[in-house]
């Protein structure tokens, strides 16, 4: 008995050995809470694009795009029935924040044993930055009656984001199913600005216009600037046999973004879930 039992009990070890060791895939579904500290580089203030002219293109202010020809003023004054409009000096929002986004990845996954791996990372997210700007009509009935007639209109700014992340996986056993570990890790990331728009009166205008043809509406091919970070993650990990799990996890990443020529510093955040097999 005692021979059959250590033969059993070896076989097992080697059996779980063999489970928890080796490379596995890991399919990545997530939410994407990107930091704010890059949003107010699409508020229409022209503040982080002053002087620059990027692979062909120009940032307009929001004053000077809504005034960019006769016919585009002349044709805001008829949609709203004003003899003129004006764009107050704060006019630009100063707190412009990213909607969550969903992203998705791949991952790579070297693991030691059940507690530990190595987890090479790839995930990509598209965001939209989103805030409010004032301009003051003036010849309209409201303006007429001594009210103030300032209206509020959407300003928004596209970009797609991509991150390469790898880190160090170390788990706890909670029970025989579920472990609680902690990731930390260095991330190479990447941003793209797509545009910059304001919608008013009916139409969506691009506030990144031609630098030599201002009529030439998004004439510029988007470019992807990159930096490093590091942070970590931590979550938990349900064991579903064969070598297969499922994890639960929150990351966070304090990197570097250059959007245009302009750095920017934050903490980026994901919720995810993966599945490894």
């Amino acid at each position: 008995m005692l021979i059959i039992n250590a033969f059993c009990g070896k076989a097992q070890d080697e059996q779980e050995e063999r489970e928890y060791h080796g490379f596995s895939f890991g399919v990545r579904l997530g939410s994407y809470f990107a930091s704010k500290n890059t949003a107010n580089f699409y508020n229409g203030s022209g503040y982080y694009q002053s002087g620059v002219n990027y692979a062909g293109v120009s940032a307009y202010t929001i004053k000077d795009r809504l005034n960019l020809t006769p016919q585009q003023t002349a044709q805001i004054n008829n949609y709203f029935g004003s003899s003129s409009f004006e764009i107050p000096y704060d006019a630009s929002p100063t707190a412009m924040r990213y909607n969550p986004a969903f992203s998705v990845g791949l991952d790579l996954r070297y693991r030691v044993d059940r507690f530990s791996s190595w987890i090479l990372q790839f995930q990509t997210t598209k965001l939209v930055a989103a805030e409010r700007f004032t301009v003051r009509f003036i010849g309209t009935p409201q303006q007429i009656n001594s009210q103030q007639d300032i209206r509020l209109f959407s300003i928004t700014g596209s970009e797609q984001r991509f991150q390469l992340a790898l880190g160090y996986r170390q788990g706890w056993e909670i029970n025989e199913m579920v472990d609680f570990f902690f990731q930390p890790g260095f991330t190479f990331s990447g941003v793209k600005v797509n545009n910059n728009q304001i919608h008013i009166a009916g139409q969506d205008l691009d506030l990144f216009l031609g630098a030599y043809n201002p009529y030439q509406l998004q004439s510029y091919v988007p470019q992807t600037r990159t930096g490093f970070g590091a942070g970590f993650g931590t979550g938990f990990e349900f064991e579903l046999g064969g070598g297969h799990s499922f994890d639960l996890t929150f990351y966070t990443y304090r990197e570097k973004m250059q959007l245009w020529e302009t750095e920017f510093v934050g903490w980026n955040k994901t919720l995810s879930a993966t599945f490894y097999y």
